[in-house]
């Protein structure tokens, strides 16, 4: 997606430098990007029936991709407003990702070299910086808001979701490496929007009304004996 074509939600689009923040790529034919393909060809010969499945799981990044580090009941249909905030910040993310995208023209792994097979579906936009890598950053950070103690293990999971990309043969090392730069400058500049402070304190309000709901309900077996 054209970064001109985002509605932007909470930042500005000088909020962040895109450009300016993150090194250009390795360039075609250099050593680093022949060592970035073989790489990828090492990691697609090795491909596990777990990453794999993990990978197509990932390809539309929803809050159930946090699922395995995270308490059962975040889910979109127990807390829709953290569903939109995540959707919303995700989109502010893209218009970051689409800047640089745009200003790097990186080809993806697969146009470069035929030898690359990926997972999934061929995406036709540019491959610096992984928009997936950088979301997952963004993501990963707002959740931690809510749930402090797992905030290591909620950056693991989005680095994990990032490197799924490049084991997914859809991204040379190097963008997941810039998208988690980006997602790590885009969830600063998040937390100091007053707009996405009001909404997190909603969202806030919406997980504790949830758990007491929650704890309401699993009393009253208790209260009718």
């Amino acid at each position: 997606m054209q970064a001109a074509a985002i509605e932007l939600s909470y930042l500005q689009p000088g909020a962040i430098n895109s450009i300016s923040l993150l090194p250009a790529p390795p360039s075609p034919g250099s050593d680093e990007h022949k060592a970035e393909i073989d790489q990828l060809l090492v990691l697609q010969a090795s491909r596990t029936p777990l990453q794999i499945n993990r990978f197509l799981s990932e390809e539309k990044l929803e809050l159930a991709g946090f699922a395995p580090v995270m308490p059962e009941f975040f889910t979109s249909e127990n807390l829709p407003k953290l569903d939109k905030l995540l959707k919303s910040a995700g989109n502010d993310s893209k218009y970051f990702v689409g800047v640089a995208k745009g200003h790097f023209q990186r080809k993806r792994p697969y146009v470069e070299d035929d030898r690359i097979q990926p997972l999934g579906k061929r995406d036709t936009d540019f491959a610096y910086p992984s928009g997936h890598a950088t979301r997952a950053i963004v993501w990963a950070t707002i959740l931690a808001q809510l749930e402090p103690a797992r905030a290591e293990k909620l950056m693991e999971r989005a680095r994990e979701i990032g490197w799924d990309r490049v084991i997914g043969g859809v991204h040379h090392p190097s963008d997941i490496l810039a998208g988690r730069v980006l997602g790590q400058a885009v969830a600063r500049a998040l937390l100091k929007s007053p707009d996405f402070q009001a909404q997190l304190a909603r969202v806030k309000d919406e997980l504790r009304n949830y758990q007491l709901g929650a704890a309401r309900k699993s009393a009253l077996p208790a209260l009718s004996n």
